[in-house]
């Protein structure tokens, strides 16, 4: 039975697919949405009309689908493709979630997409354990405890991140928000007010790491990570013991994809001070800015926030 427009997957296997007979089928005229398949290479996917210029849909851990950007007669298109043959029932899925939420009464069907694309990666996450932007938040977490230890700073109760604390680290009265990007500017994602909002009697430092793809350069996985620290940490039982329970909090898992994709660092990581070179963000600053009554309605605040220019180089000698 059809869906919508949308041809029956048994129907497109048996007639189009397994033959190898190509098809541009138009499943909607506005928005222009098309359902294609090219036999050699074989590739599934649509291709939706887009504004030119418009942003593409990022697609995460969908790491078998390609968005790329076409132009046909002069008209952008944004094509979404698989070439993994045995992702083909999947994608089609997918399409199909994508025609359900424009059939809803979503106008942009670019948004649809993307809101699509999330929840198939959010399933991907959920299903394959830890996350790319966990790992790389995590690899972030774990270089800056290594240096932190290798200069003599601290020990590895310094860690609370895996405790779900409002911060990654606690030096006697000094707290630190370790942020990771692999993005060429410092944006990073902030996730509630807590984030930017010192402890009591603490002063509070945001450590803005950005990671970038190894090239021929020395480059480290989160597994060499793991493995370094287990290392430095063996001569002492204690130590490695809380070590491995706060990694055993995390969502890491040895040998899974995104522990073994290595990096290397992309820039001098910087400190930021909260407060100082940066505004703490908390429930007093929207109460001063809005009224007790329309703050008090504000129940989480997510940021990304770009911290390009801000802070000195990170040097855990310094403190």
């Amino acid at each position: 039975m059809p869906l919508g427009k949308l041809i029956d997957w048994q129907y497109l296997r048996d007639h189009y697919i397994d033959p190898g007979t190509p098809i541009e089928d138009p499943i909607l005229d506005d928005p222009e949405f098309r359902l294609i398949f090219h036999p050699s290479p074989k590739q599934l996917g649509i291709r939706l009309r887009i504004a030119d210029g418009q942003e593409l849909p990022k697609t995460g851990e969908l790491r078998n689908v390609a968005v790329s950007r076409v132009k046909i007669a002069g008209q952008s298109f944004a094509q979404v493709l698989t070439d993994s043959v045995p992702l083909f029932p999947t994608i089609y899925a997918l399409i199909g979630d994508v025609l359900r939420r424009i059939d809803a009464g979503e106008k942009d069907n670019v948004l649809a997409l993307a809101n699509s694309l999330r929840n198939f990666e959010a399933l991907v996450a959920k299903a394959n354990g830890i996350s790319r932007d966990e790992a790389v938040g995590l690899y972030g977490e774990l270089l800056v405890l290594e240096a932190l230890i290798s200069a003599g700073k601290v020990d590895v109760r310094a860690w609370i991140g895996a405790n779900h604390q409002c911060h990654d680290f606690r030096l006697s009265t000094l707290e630190l928000e370790v942020k990771t990007t692999t993005s060429n500017t410092r944006q990073h994602f902030v996730h509630g007010l807590n984030q930017l909002n010192p402890s009591p009697d603490h002063e509070l430092f945001v450590v803005s790491i950005r990671l970038g793809n190894p090239g021929s350069g020395p480059s480290r996985s989160l597994d060499d990570l793991v493995d370094s620290l287990t290392a430095t940490l063996s001569g002492n039982e204690d130590s490695a013991r809380y070590f491995k329970n706060e990694l055993e909090k995390t969502r890491y898992e040895r040998g899974k994809h995104e522990c073994t994709v290595a990096y290397r660092l992309a820039a001098d990581s910087k400190m930021i001070s909260i407060g100082k070179e940066f505004p703490a963000v908390n429930q007093d600053h929207f109460q001063k800015t809005l009224g007790a009554s329309a703050a008090g309605r504000i129940i989480r605040v997510d940021l990304l926030l770009n911290f390009e220019g801000l802070g000195v180089k990170f040097d855990p000698r310094a403190f």
